[in-house]
């Protein structure tokens, strides 16, 4: 399994499931847009993790629809505001990471109820070079030497997504 298509698609689906406040359902099917056709979360993990990087993930406003773009299929002008806002987002992780204390080998938690997934830094760094999508996600440390991912809901308003209270250390 693909850790960084996996993570792709498990962010996807919390801002789906937090937007509706719907239970969590991970591995069910996606329907892509503008291909208008289903794909089952599997079939769909395996595309993006062969795809031609980087990409763009975007959920869409209807649970479980999703649309993808080759950054490098997009017309010039799109494709450097798009190529901008990916260096900044490989900086901001970079960065975070050492704010956090985080080296290449901890691991980072997505503990959000039906999608918990570990990745390390090394590979949440490289997710950050091949993939983006419209969603606030960052990374906090509440225990020493593991990263948890935060997700800013969807709209604004109402708690980041995966907060927990630092522990004392």
């Amino acid at each position: 399994m693909d850790v960084r298509a996996e993570l792709t698609l498990r962010l996807a689906r919390v801002a789906h499931e937090h937007e509706r406040d719907r239970p969590p359902r991970t591995g069910h099917d996606w329907f892509l847009v503008p291909e208008f056709r289903k794909i089952s979360w599997e079939e769909l993990r395996d595309a993006l993790a062969t795809a031609p990087k980087p990409l763009v993930v975007a959920p869409l406003i209807e649970p479980g629809y999703l649309s993808i773009w080759r950054i490098n299929a997009l017309e010039t002008e799109v494709r450097q505001r798009v190529e901008r806002h990916m260096a900044n987002q490989v900086e901001y992780f970079t960065e975070k990471l050492k704010v956090c204390e985080l080296e290449d080998g901890d691991p980072v938690e997505l503990t959000v109820p039906g999608h918990e997934l570990t990745l390390t830094v090394a590979e949440l760094l490289q997710w950050a070079r091949e993939y983006t999508a419209p969603l606030g996600v960052s990374v906090n440390r509440f225990e020493s030497h593991v990263g948890h991912f935060v997700l800013m809901p969807p709209g604004g308003g109402g708690p980041p997504i995966g907060w927990k209270r630092p522990k004392s250390e």
